[in-house]
């Protein structure tokens, strides 16, 4: 993931496309908690992909449960 949001970040540096990170982020965030709801991946599994979109997007986990 950290790999893509720096490639998906150059690319809205390169062209103006500047939502493209943040609709990334989302899309993962929204996919993880999928995965978690059907058991296709457990709470560690989870908790290490927020954790690494949050490390990637300067975000929190506390701002992350406030929204």
């Amino acid at each position: 993931m950290r790999r893509h949001l720096t490639e998906l970040s150059a690319l809205a540096a390169a062209s103006g496309a500047t939502d493209v990170p943040d609709s990334y982020t989302e899309l993962a965030r929204g996919a993880t908690r999928r995965a978690l709801a059907s058991h296709r991946i457990n709470d560690s599994t989870a908790q290490n992909l927020l954790d690494a979109l949050d490390s990637a997007t300067g975000e929190s986990r506390a701002e992350r449960n406030t929204q």
